[in-house]
């Protein structure tokens, strides 16, 4: 998923002139790129039924170089104009590429904090 290339262009430009507007589009593009993907999972539910919390390549044991089998499988550059660096970096900036799994178990709503998680040496668990 992309919110596309404009608003780094506006990001780019501000960052210039006005670094606090430029953190401001940042927060922004954060927030609209986690609701796209949220109505993304929705809609996910609302045709397959229950489905577990986005994981991302790069957090937990899902290695950022992951990506590389992301773009070559679903081709975003040719779809969505979605391009992906050699540091693992996409451009938009403000993209996500993400697994959600789904299940056909009745099963209490998922949490997503690190106390559901057994991947206890995870750096980006926090102190429980």
């Amino acid at each position: 998923a992309t919110v596309g290339i404009e608003l780094d262009r506006l990001i780019s430009r501000y960052g210039r002139i006005s670094p606090a507007r430029a953190l401001i589009f940042q927060a922004i593009g954060a927030e609209r790129i986690e609701s796209l993907c949220d109505e993304f999972t929705r809609f996910i539910q609302k045709e397959y039924g229950t489905t577990v919390p986005r994981f991302r390549p790069g957090y937990g044991d899902l290695s950022l170089e992951a990506q590389k089998d992301f773009f070559r499988v679903l081709e975003p550059s040719k779809r969505i104009c979605l391009t992906l660096n050699e540091s693992m970096l996409m451009t938009p900036t403000k993209s996500v590429t993400a697994i959600i799994g789904i299940t056909n178990e009745a099963c209490e709503e998922f949490k997503r904090n690190c106390n559901d998680c057994n991947k206890t040496d995870c750096m980006y668990r926090r102190a429980l």
